[in-house]
């Protein structure tokens, strides 16, 4: 969401301003998160190895193409 205006500079204010600040730092850390996924999304499928990740129940969350291939 957009950050909220700051109409006073009192209690309400410095709340706002606060609220504000940590919607860009969430912002920050989702366009972070983003970019790390799309890196290993990335070596996951140029890996001549094969990868399988999985969950602790073994069910598998993902696997690249030369795993398929294995």
């Amino acid at each position: 969401p957009p950050p909220l205006p700051v109409t006073k500079r009192d209690e309400i204010g410095q709340l706002i301003g606060g609220f504000n600040h940590l919607l860009e730092t969430l912002g920050q850390r989702e366009e972070t998160l983003r970019k790390s996924e799309e890196r290993n999304r990335g070596l996951l499928v140029n890996l001549d190895a094969g990868i399988v990740v999985h969950a602790a129940d073994t069910s598998i969350i993902t696997n690249n193409h030369r795993a398929s291939t294995i």
